[in-house]
């Protein structure tokens, strides 16, 4: 019931939601970098306007209920749940879903609720039992950092060179000392390493060898 003071040209503030418009690119390369000069919007007529659709008569019970203020829940994946969530629309992308395993809990009741005395904070921190590195995700952590500095390098962004100085890592290219491979080879055959930094893929050592000798 809204939709038409926006589209319809009899609409009393269809200016404030023009089909053409005028962005003002203010030293930008690309369009999507530019400002765009919309119309200043009037509160009080935005109001007036709004007003004039009384929502007990020309929206339905349901859209009443999604405008409303709802508690706020947490969806949890349950593997004994499963129920049929019907589909949104006629688009593909929201078809209905045959068997559902999520189930919804009051955000009060679930465990993302803190306790009064305690601010809830993102910390800075891998959770623990975390494996790293995870496979196909690399970290400084595994990378032989030599040194940073910056500088300015004129990167490519969008198209043009970079004004700033870029923090930049400098990678050692040495390799570190490494035992005898007779004494390296029965600690890493058939363990798993991830090879291929900095895209990691999980590999297993079926043998260790170097420019004399091969070990299996």
């Amino acid at each position: 019931p809204y939709r038409w003071l926006m589209t319809d040209p009899e609409s009393p503030i269809i200016d404030f939601y023009p089909k053409t418009f005028t962005v003002d690119m203010n030293g930008k390369r690309w369009p999507w970098e530019a400002v765009v000069l919309l119309p200043f919007i009037d509160s009080k007529r935005l109001l007036e306007a709004t007003s004039s659709v009384d929502p007990n008569l020309l929206l339905t019970e349901e859209e009443r209920e999604r405008n409303s203020t709802a508690t706020t829940v947490v969806m949890v994946h349950d593997p004994v749940h499963s129920e049929v969530v019907p589909g949104v629309g006629e688009a593909d992308y929201f078809q209905t879903i045959d068997s559902c395993s999520v189930i919804t809990i009051p955000f009060e009741l679930s465990d993302w609720n803190s306790s009064p005395d305690k601010t809830p904070v993102l910390k800075p921190e891998v959770k623990a039992g975390t494996e790293i590195p995870l496979p196909g995700f690399s970290s400084l952590r595994n990378a032989p950092v030599q040194s940073l500095w910056r500088r300015k390098m004129g990167l490519n962004i969008f198209g043009g060179q970079s004004r700033y100085k870029t923090a930049s890592l400098e990678i050692s290219s040495l390799m570190p000392p490494l035992p005898p491979v007779e004494m390296l080879a029965p600690k890493l055959i058939g363990t798993s390493i991830f090879v291929n930094y900095p895209h990691f893929v999980e590999a297993l050592v079926t043998a260790v060898s170097d420019s004399n000798i091969t070990v299996r």
